[in-house]
């Protein structure tokens, strides 16, 4: 119906917003697809908690999973960006990675534990607006949280390594193509230059 399809429309607009402001912010198109990695991730914490609490997916449900893109984001941006730095400094982009999960390993974990936390009264509540429990909404950002940060730590250092050896791959491509068409135009200028 009608309400869904705002709600899909919603959801793909932010995803998009936030996907794009990464895009600008780290001046990469690759840093910001390893990051959004984690939504999908997220989205499986949400249906598990959905289905263990026997919760549909409604509009306060929505709401939660609009607000659960904008901060399970945040986790991959913390880690990419001290990843970034590290390899400005020196280290190897594998080596700026491990030590990058090691460093933030403990804000992550502590600021998510916090929102969690912070959401569970929430959750087990039975506070209503319109006739509409909130209820839904914290346990889509509960689910959504606990998995996408367990597997921050994985999931976005594979996505970079992955994304960046492929960006890698087509340059290489790209600059031996180049190489190879640039005998063949010095050898049609000769060709010209000897006709004339």
């Amino acid at each position: 119906d009608k309400e869904n399809q705002e709600i899909r429309f919603a959801l793909v607009m932010i995803f998009i917003f936030v996907l794009f402001l990464m895009g600008i912010l780290f001046e990469s198109f690759v840093l910001p697809l390893a990051v959004i990695g984690t939504v999908p991730i997220a989205g499986v914490g949400v249906v598990w908690m959905l289905v263990a609490s026997d919760t549909a997916f409604e509009r306060m449900a929505s709401v939660g999973a609009m607000i659960l893109i904008g901060i399970v984001v945040n986790n991959g941006i913390v880690l990419v960006d001290l990843s970034q730095r590290l390899m400005k400094e020196g280290l190897s982009r594998n080596q700026a990675l491990l030590e990058a999960s090691k460093r933030r390993f403990r804000p992550i974990w502590i600021t998510s534990l916090t929102t969690i936390f912070g959401m569970i009264p929430i959750a087990i509540g039975g506070s209503k607006v319109m006739d509409m429990s909130y209820a839904p909404m914290g346990r889509v950002i509960i689910g959504g949280l606990l998995v996408s940060t367990f597997l921050t730590l994985i999931v976005v250092p594979l996505f970079y390594t992955f994304l960046d050896d492929l960006r890698n791959w087509f340059d290489r491509t790209a600059s031996m193509l180049t190489q190879r068409n640039e005998p063949i135009a010095e050898s049609q200028q000769k060709d010209v230059a000897e006709k004339a």
